[in-house]
């Protein structure tokens, strides 16, 4: 097999593995396949490729192969059918436009037609190279940019120096060798060449993933402080929430009192008791009382805060007094999804409402929150702060909270209202960590 047999086979290959990386971005694998299957679908791809390139060359025919190849392909994913074409006809513009670049190049730095470069086998192998370097370079940015965590701009300007530094090198090694009639430099020229681009995208591969571990490190360090707040919050509020029960229970103490003063004729101390019992109870009129003591507390200053910056707060809550759920996972989940309510409520120009329904039944329990929401439909919750990296955690929080369960849950957004709702399966009557 000769070198240029080979570059055309690597040609292939290369297409295939940006096309899969596109794929692997903006579409999800499927959860039944292991990642063999992926792997048999690049060589499948590539093969196709490869065949479609031999029998129809440079011809609209080819373009159209092609394309039906690596939209066939995209069936290994889960996505919509316009995604999976638009993503098929994205792959081979871009290699399209890579081989357009990388030949335009080299005729105006070499002085010489496209046709000359085809048919010299040393600048057809270097036009081989840098075109698939540059093919998965652009995939590799396209990735990159699609994702929702950000890199640095470090990233960028190692990405640029080192890829071009590379490209650079391999144009000066096919000029050196353009002069050179001996035929193992092609063979060296295209081993240097490969593993230098090899080196290049393990450097970028290495960085891109110290970056998201660092990242993910920070992330976690906020979640676990924000968790820490919410405790202390929740035995705040709990120890808040017993103090009115009991403010509650001693009304009749309260009462005996009042009947001692006015059989005594002491009115004005009557009144100067009265006025302080009052103020004494001023916190506790608008405390939820279920029983359940750390739900009844968060729902209670939740529904205290909504209704201080006027938005009505509907409650339906049966459930028993005593869950076998740990007392900070409540407040996790429940608090963080009171909290994006009243947040989602803030941005509404009309009625600003928010429902929570909560209900425990074969033990199972079941909660739903449907609150006014501005914007778009849309599935899923993503923070419109611009701190995102501080503020998107209270949706991976709760998430994160209710896997330490057997649940279900969903979001949605749908005609002005965000619904978030979970169900807890297998929660007994008993008293909880």
């Amino acid at each position: 097999m000769s070198i240029y047999v080979l570059a055309d086979l690597f040609t292939g290959f290369i297409e295939a593995v940006a096309a899969f990386m596109l794929f692997d971005n903006y579409l999800s694998r499927r959860r039944g396949f292991n990642k063999y299957i992926y792997a048999l679908g690049v060589i499948a791809l590539t093969i196709g490729i490869n065949i479609s390139n031999g029998i129809f060359d440079i011809s609209i025919l080819n373009i159209l192969c092609m394309i039906i190849c690596m939209f066939f392909m995209s069936f290994l994913f889960k996505g919509t059918f316009k995604v999976k074409l638009a993503i098929s006809v994205l792959s081979f513009a871009i290699v399209g436009l890579s081989e357009v670049l990388v030949l335009f190049i080299i005729s105006w730095t070499k002085g010489i037609d496209s046709a000359e470069i085809i048919n010299n086998p040393n600048m057809r192998l270097l036009g081989i190279i840098l075109s698939k370097a540059l093919n998965f370079g652009a995939a590799k940015i396209i990735c990159v940019c699609g994702k929702k965590v950000k890199l640095q701009a470090g990233y960028w300007v190692l990405f640029t120096s080192v890829f071009m530094t590379a490209v650079l090198t391999i144009y000066l090694i096919f000029s050196i060798q353009d002069d050179i009639s001996e035929s193992p430099f092609g063979y060296l020229s295209m081993i240097c060449s490969i593993g230098l681009l090899y080196c290049v995208f393990i450097t970028l591969y290495l960085y891109e993933n110290i970056s998201k571990q660092s990242l993910k490190i920070r992330t976690q360090e906020l979640k676990e402080q924000r968790y820490s707040d919410q405790v202390k919050h929740l035995d705040e509020l709990a120890a808040a929430h017993e103090k009115e029960r009991k403010i509650r229970h001693d009304w009749s103490n309260h009462l005996l009192s009042i009947r001692s003063y006015l059989s005594k004729g002491k009115y004005d101390e009557l009144a100067e008791y009265i006025d302080n019992v009052i103020d004494y109870e001023s916190m506790g009129h608008n405390m939820i009382d279920t029983g359940n003591t750390v739900i009844d507390a968060v729902v209670s200053a939740k529904r205290n805060t909504a209704r201080g910056k006027g938005i009505d707060f509907y409650l339906d809550i049966q459930i028993p007094e005593q869950l076998n759920i740990n007392a900070s996972d409540c407040c996790v989940i429940i608090g963080n999804a009171l909290d994006n309510a009243i947040e989602a409520c803030e941005k509404v120009s009309g009625h600003r409402y928010i429902k929570f329904e909560m209900n425990y039944r074969r033990q199972t329990l079941v909660c739903r929150i449907v609150n006014s929401a501005a914007g778009e439909n849309r599935r899923f919750p993503e923070t419109t702060k611009k701190d995102k990296e501080r503020h998107g955690i209270g949706v991976t929080n709760i998430i994160d909270t209710l896997d330490k369960y057997d649940n279900v849950y969903r979001f949605d957004q749908k005609d002005g209202e965000f619904l978030f709702s979970f169900m807890l399966f297998g929660i007994d009557q008993r008293s909880g960590g």
